[in-house]
């Protein structure tokens, strides 16, 4: 990884058919946390689940 640490210690839920914003300062890792919610970069530590499914076993084509 290039750069300083963008999230770290971070436990969030979103509840289902609900609309979610993130706001933030300049680099405080909003894209960091979209691209890792939808797999365009791997965790380094830790895991993200999906109904307590571990999005990392989930085959990307």
């Amino acid at each position: 990884a290039s750069g300083p640490l963008q999230l770290s210690n971070v436990n969030v839920e979103f509840t289902a058919g609900k609309f979610v914003g993130m706001v933030g300062q300049s680099g405080s890792g909003k894209s960091t946390m979209m691209k890792l919610l939808f797999r365009l970069y791997d965790t380094e530590s830790g895991r993200i689940l999906e109904d307590g499914y571990d999005i990392a076993k989930v085959e990307l084509y």
